[in-house]
C-alpha cells in the first residue's frame, strides 16, 4: 500500500478539493499521509490496526481516528480541511473518531493545567502512532502522576519521547523522566533516568508506582519538597 497515493485516488473520487503533501522530488510518502488548509492540519500513518489519523488546529490535536477503512478516513480528511467542518459535527457523524479530553481544571492554576493538557495531547496524537515509544503507556503514566499530589505541581514536558518533570514552565537543569523500556536487553517495563550533578543514574522497575515514587523522591532531593 502507498498510504498518500490510495488516500489521494479516494479524495479525487469524492471531488475532494484536498491535495496532500509531497515529499522532494514530488514523491508521496508510502507509510504516512500529510496535508494542511489555513490553520488546519492533518498526519495519518499506517499502524498494526489499521490507519491512524489525527486532525489538528496549528499544534493542537482536537481529534484522532483508528480504522482499516481509507475511504473513511478520506471522507474525515475533506471534511475537516476541505469543507471545513467543525470537529463536534464529524463526531456525529463518524463514530470512529474520537475527541480529545484535557484533565478538568483544578486549583494547581490554569498555566499549570496548560501544560499538563499540551503533554497528553502530544501523547493522544501519537498513540496509535507505530512508534518505539509506547505513548499508549505514555498517556497512563501522564494521568496517573496527575493523581499525584506532588508531581501534580511539577511541570511536564517530552524530552526524546519521554515524560519529564520540572518545577518550573520552561524546564531545568536536573533530568527527570519516566518512561516505558523500549530495550529488547532489559527485561524490566520501565525506566526511571535522573540527570544530576553531572551523574546519569537509571533505575528500571516493573511496577508504574514504584517508578513514580523514585521520581517523587528525587523531586524532593533536587528542588526541596514542594509547599501543600
Amino acid at each position: 500500500m502507498n498510504l498518500s497515493y490510495d488516500i489521494q485516488q479516494h479524495l479525487e473520487n469524492i471531488k475532494s478539493s484536498v491535495s496532500l503533501g509531497r515529499w522532494e522530488g514530488n514523491i508521496m510518502p508510502d507509510y504516512c499521509a500529510f496535508a494542511h488548509s489555513k490553520k488546519r492540519n492533518i498526519s495519518a500513518g499506517l499502524c498494526k490496526d489499521g490507519i491512524e489519523l489525527s486532525m489538528s488546529e496549528k499544534d493542537f490535536c482536537y481529534a484522532r481516528v483508528l480504522t482499516s477503512d481509507i475511504e473513511t478516513i478520506a471522507h474525515l480528511i475533506d471534511l475537516w480541511l476541505g469543507k471545513g467542518l467543525f470537529i463536534e459535527e464529524l463526531k456525529s457523524r463518524f463514530q470512529e473518531v474520537e475527541l480529545f479530553e484535557g484533565f478538568p481544571e483544578d486549583k494547581k492554576g490554569k498555566r499549570l493545567l496548560k501544560k499538563w493538557n499540551e503533554v497528553k495531547n502530544a501523547f493522544f496524537k501519537d498513540q496509535y502512532s507505530s512508534s518505539t515509544f509506547h505513548y499508549d503507556i505514555c498517556i497512563k503514566i501522564l494521568e496517573d502522576a496527575k493523581k499525584d499530589t506532588t508531581l501534580s505541581k511539577m511541570y511536564p514536558y517530552i524530552s526524546l519521547g519521554k515524560l519529564c518533570f520540572s518545577d518550573r514552565a520552561n524546564g531545568f537543569s536536573n533530568y527527570l523522566c519516566i518512561a516505558p523500556t523500549h530495550w529488547k536487553s532489559i527485561n524490566e517495563k520501565y525506566f526511571v533516568f535522573i540527570t544530576s550533578d553531572n551523574k546519569n543514574i537509571q533505575i528500571n522497575i516493573d511496577d508504574l508506582n514504584e517508578g513514580l515514587e523514585i521520581l517523587k523522591q528525587n523531586i524532593y532531593r533536587l528542588n526541596g519538597r514542594p509547599k501543600t
